[in-house]
C-alpha cells in the first residue's frame, strides 16, 4: 500500500523523542498505602483474583487494580491489556500509555486488543508523536489491516486535527464498519469542513451502510453550520422514521 510505505519511510525511521519520560516507562504508576497480598495468592496461580483484576479495571478502580497487578511476576499479554485498557476508560490516558512502555519494555508483544485503547490514549492526551509512532508499530506488526486498530487510527488523527492522516488510513481499510464512516463524518464536522462531512455521509449510504444516529446528528450539524437548510430538512424527512427504515 502506497500510503502505508511512505508512512514507514517518515516518521516510522525517525528517534524523535516521545511524550512520556523514560523514568515513568521503568515501571506503572505508583499508589500510597497499598495492600499486598501473600506470595501464595499470586495472580498467576488464582484465576479468582485474575477475575477481580478485570472486574476492578471494569469498574474504574484502577489503584485496587494496580495492587493486584503489582503481585503478578510475569504478566502477559492479556493482563497488561486489562490495565491499558482500564486506564484508557477511565480517561487516564498518560497512565495507559505508561503501561504500554512497560509492556515493550517487558518484551510483551501487544496485540489487536492494545493497540486500540492505546491509540484511544494517544488521541485524549494529545500526543501526537506518540500516536504515530505507534501507528508505525502496527504497520510493522501486520495489525493495520484490522478493522478496530485501523478505526482507533482514524479516530485518534480526526481528533488530533489531521483529517487527511485519517483518511488516509481509512481509504487503505480493506474492511470498513460503522464505526469507521462515523469517525470520518465526525472528523471533518470537526475540522469545519462541511461538505466534505456530507460526501462521506452520502457515499456511506451510496456504498449500503445505514446511518445510526451518531452519523445523522453529526450530518444535520454540517447543514446547520454550512447552512445547508434544505438539505438538512431532506435528511429529516428522510429519517424521520428512522425506525421503520432499520437505522440504529
Amino acid at each position: 500500500m502506497a500510503a502505508a510505505a511512505a508512512l514507514l519511510n517518515g516518521f516510522c525511521s525517525s528517534t524523535a523523542p516521545e511524550n512520556v519520560s523514560p523514568a515513568k516507562r521503568r515501571r506503572p504508576p505508583r499508589t500510597r498505602d497499598r495492600p499486598t497480598l501473600p506470595r501464595s495468592a499470586r495472580l498467576e496461580k488464582n484465576p479468582s483474583l485474575s477475575r477481580l483484576l478485570v472486574s476492578c479495571a471494569d469498574r474504574g478502580s484502577m489503584d485496587r487494580a494496580l495492587s493486584l497487578f503489582e503481585t503478578l511476576t510475569s504478566p502477559d499479554t492479556f493482563q497488561y491489556n486489562v490495565m491499558i485498557r482500564g486506564y484508557t476508560n477511565a480517561g487516564r490516558f498518560e497512565e495507559a500509555i505508561e503501561f504500554y512502555h512497560l509492556m515493550r519494555s517487558a518484551c510483551v508483544r501487544g496485540d489487536s486488543f492494545t493497540f486500540p485503547f492505546v491509540i484511544k490514549s494517544c488521541g485524549g492526551a494529545l500526543y501526537e508523536t506518540e500516536g504515530e509512532t505507534i501507528h508505525c508499530t502496527v504497520i510493522k506488526t501486520g495489525l493495520d489491516s484490522d478493522v478496530f486498530v485501523a478505526n482507533s487510527l482514524v479516530a485518534m488523527y480526526a481528533k488530533l486535527g489531521k483529517i487527511e492522516s485519517a483518511e488516509g488510513v481509512f481509504r487503505e481499510m480493506p474492511e470498513r464498519d460503522l464505526v469507521s464512516w462515523n469517525s470520518m463524518i465526525g472528523g471533518y464536522v470537526s475540522d469545519e469542513d462541511w461538505r466534505r462531512a456530507l460526501d462521506y455521509f452520502q457515499e456511506m449510504q451510496a456504498l449500503g451502510m445505514r446511518p445510526d444516529r451518531f452519523s445523522i446528528i453529526a450530518a444535520l450539524s454540517a447543514c446547520s453550520l454550512d447552512k445547508l437548510w434544505k438539505q438538512g430538512k431532506e435528511f429529516m424527512r428522510t429519517f424521520s422514521g428512522a425506525g421503520s427504515m432499520g437505522i440504529r
